[in-house]
C-alpha cells in the first residue's frame, strides 16, 4: 500500500511537472524555430513550429507562429501550405499587418496580384507607415504600368522613411518609364547615396545615355567600373559609349568583356551588334 501511494505521488508530481513543462516546450520550440530560421533551415524550423502550434493550439501568440510558418514554408517551396498557413493567423488576427503582408508577398510570388493588392491595400490601411508594404505595392502598381499609382507611393516610401533603400530607385523606373531619363537619373543617384549596387549603376549610366549626355556617363562609368570591374552591364554600356564615339575596336573589345562576364546574349546583341567584317 505505501509503495502505491509513493507511486501515485510521484505521478501526480509528474503530471504537474509536464504542465510546467508543457508552457516552457512551448517557448522553446517558437525560440528554436528562430533559430532555425536565422539560419535558414527551413525544414527543422517548419517542425518547430507544428510542435509548439500542437502543444498549445489556443495560445494567444500563435498567430506570429502562423506568419513564421507559411514563410518557412513558402522558402521550402510549399506556396499552398504557405497560404494556408497565412489564412489560419488571419482567422485569428485578422488586422495583422505581418501576417497581411507576408501572405501578398507569396501571392505575388504565384501571380495572384489582384489578391495581393487586396492585402497591401488594408495592410497600408492599417498602418500607412509601413515601408515594405508600401514598396510592394508601388512594384505591383509599376509592372502593371499604372505610373502614377506607383509614383504615389514611391513617393510617399521616400516621404516617411527617407533614408531607407527602394524609394528613389522605384521613382527613378517611373521617370525612365515616363521618358524622362534625367529625371530617372538623378533618382538612380540619390538611391546610389544610400545603397549602391551594380544594377543602380548600370541604371542611372543607361538613363544618362538616353538623356544624351555621354560626357555625365563616361564619368560615372569611370566611377562604376572601379567599383563594379566584372560587371557584363557596365561592360556593354561602356562599349555603347564607344560606339557612339565611332571606337569600334574598343567597342568589340567591351562587347567580348559583357559577355565574358555574363551580360544577356540577346541584350548584348541587342545594343550593341558585332561588327561586320
Amino acid at each position: 500500500m505505501r509503495k502505491i501511494i509513493l507511486s501515485l505521488i510521484m505521478t501526480v508530481c509528474a503530471l504537474l511537472s509536464g504542465a510546467q513543462t508543457l508552457t516552457r516546450t512551448y517557448v522553446e520550440y517558437a525560440d528554436s524555430a528562430d533559430r532555425y530560421i536565422r539560419n535558414e533551415n527551413w525544414v527543422d524550423a517548419e517542425r518547430m513550429i507544428v510542435n509548439a502550434l500542437r502543444l498549445e493550439p489556443a495560445n494567444k501568440s500563435n498567430y506570429l507562429l502562423w506568419s513564421n510558418l507559411g514563410i518557412v514554408r513558402d522558402r521550402i517551396g510549399n506556396t499552398e501550405g504557405a497560404l494556408q498557413a497565412f489564412d489560419i493567423g488571419l482567422a485569428s488576427a485578422p488586422r495583422s499587418t505581418v501576417l497581411l503582408a507576408n501572405r501578398a508577398y507569396t501571392l505575388m510570388e504565384t501571380g495572384r496580384d489582384k489578391e495581393a493588392l487586396r492585402d497591401l491595400d488594408l495592410a497600408l490601411e492599417i498602418d500607412s507607415t509601413l515601408l515594405v508594404p508600401r514598396l510592394s505595392r508601388a512594384g505591383l502598381h509599376l509592372n502593371a504600368r499604372r505610373l502614377a499609382e506607383a509614383r504615389k507611393d514611391y513617393a510617399a516610401a521616400v516621404s516617411i522613411h527617407p533614408d531607407s533603400a527602394g524609394g528613389h530607385e522605384g521613382l527613378g523606373d517611373v521617370a525612365s518609364l515616363q521618358g524622362d531619363n534625367r529625371k530617372a537619373s538623378e533618382e538612380y543617384a540619390r538611391e546610389i547615396a544610400i545603397a549602391d549596387s551594380e544594377n543602380l549603376r548600370f541604371k542611372k549610366i543607361l538613363a544618362l545615355i538616353g538623356a544624351e549626355d555621354t560626357n555625365t556617363a563616361e564619368e560615372e562609368m569611370h566611377t562604376a567600373i572601379g567599383k563594379f570591374p566584372r560587371s557584363g552591364g557596365l561592360h556593354l554600356l561602356r562599349g555603347v559609349l564607344h560606339k557612339r564615339k565611332y571606337q569600334n575596336a574598343e567597342a568589340e573589345i567591351e562587347r567580348k568583356l559583357a559577355l565574358e562576364y555574363g551580360a544577356d546574349p540577346d541584350l548584348v546583341e541587342a545594343m550593341l551588334p558585332q561588327s561586320k567584317k
